[in-house]
């Protein structure tokens, strides 16, 4: 092993108790993404030698999370929470074959806001001041969240200090040994805001999400009420978008260019097409064509494919539908199923018309141009294709 590229080890082993959560800190999100997952986009960002994760408190579902975030990882486990130090200490007794001049980089899971930057520049200055360990920290004060330690010192450290012992400690121990400790002041206090409680979760996500709207009010979005609006990491967005007031954009989202959302709308995993107006309403794993108008009070459920130019109208729900292009849905209309375990399609026609308050049962089809009238029930048995004798 080079000691040019670094170990790092991240730890996720930690109850969180102060989170006073059924979970796992490291599973409660920040703009979408996982505490972990931050975690690990922060350090892949260094090109790491080697990536240890050190896991204990639900550690299966960490283990599954790792495999879908970071597959490349190493798991070591600490089964008995015995603090920082102690982890630090079975991350450590993982990396294969170090040789003394390994860095090892050590970030903890509850740092949402440290990025690959922050750690690169952390490395350069531990390199250039020759320090035993480097602490991530405001000009004024260091902190607990990252640290940078020179291989040889820090299993010496581990070695001195007892099994309950916190990185601190281990600092502490390098200190006392003659090691050179230095600080690397970031100026921005965001990226040491560890994670804690649910007040500081709080805190945290609205610095985060106030970011990502300035970057795509910068990009070319308009944002009414950036106070009130919220759009995850995942999100997508074109230039000329409007988002109106009660926002809330989330998951794989991508919005095309001109369309407008909101005020009091919340889309999830979907894709919404150019000049598409959706009004107070709720997309889940949809689909909506471009110039299609949906709401106001709508709810499109998995599975809904509105076509170019649809109108869906006020309290219309959908679920696993496709819509043809210049589809008009009138208001209180529900597309609906029967079957509780085969979620059937339900196919309209082009042009077709369906009234208010009509019921559509799955798998029923109703064809290109058909008129649906007010108030009719549509079953699998009794679907006409076009409704020629409407």
């Amino acid at each position: 092993m080079s000691g040019n590229q670094p170990v790092v080890i991240v730890l996720a082993a930690g109850v969180g108790q102060r989170m006073n959560s059924s979970q796992s800190k490291v599973f409660h999100t920040v703009g979408g993404h996982t505490l972990l997952r931050h975690a690990m986009d922060a350090v892949e960002g260094i090109g790491p030698s080697e990536l240890i994760v050190v896991v204990g408190y639900q550690g299966d579902q960490v283990r599954a999370h790792l495999a879908e975030i970071a597959p490349g990882a190493v798991i070591a486990v600490q089964d008995d929470p015995q603090g920082t130090g102690d982890a630090v200490r079975i991350g450590l007794a993982a990396v294969e074959a170090p040789v003394d001049d390994t860095m090892v980089v050590v970030v903890c899971a509850d740092l949402p806001m440290l990025d690959g930057a922050t750690l690169r520049a952390m490395i350069s200055t531990h390199r250039n001041e020759r320090d035993a360990v480097t602490v991530l920290g405001l000009p004024d004060d260091g902190d607990d969240g990252a640290y940078v330690f020179d291989f040889v010192p820090l299993q010496a450290a581990l070695s001195a200090t007892a099994e309950h012992s916190s990185l601190g400690d281990v600092v502490s121990s390098v200190r006392l040994a003659g090691g050179q400790i230095g600080i690397h002041a970031v100026p921005d206090e965001w990226v040491v805001r560890g994670v804690d409680d649910r007040v500081q979760l709080a805190a945290v996500s609205a610095e985060y999400n106030r970011r990502v709207v300035e970057h795509w009010m910068s990009a070319g979005v308009t944002v009414l009420d950036p106070a009130t609006t919220w759009i995850e990491a995942d999100v997508d967005l074109n230039p000329d978008v409007t988002l109106l007031p009660g926002t809330m954009l989330a998951g794989a989202t991508s919005v095309a260019w001109g369309a407008s959302i909101g005020p009091e709308t919340t889309i999830k995993d979907s894709e919404i097409g150019e000049q598409a107006v959706i009004t107070r309403s709720t997309v889940d794993l949809s689909v909506v064509g471009a110039g299609s108008r949906v709401g106001p009070y709508a709810r499109l459920r998995p599975g809904s494919q509105i076509g170019r130019d649809g109108i869906i109208g006020p309290f219309v729900e959908t679920k696993n539908v496709t819509l043809g292009e210049r589809v008009d849905v009138g208001a209180g209309v529900v597309f609906a199923s029967w079957d509780s375990t085969n979620k059937a399609q339900i196919q309209i026609g082009a042009g077709a018309v369906i009234g208010a308050g009509a019921l559509i049962i799955s798998p029923a089809e109703v064809g290109a141009g058909a008129i649906v009238p007010p108030g009719s029930t549509v079953q699998p048995d009794t679907a006409r294709r076009g409704m020629e004798e409407q």
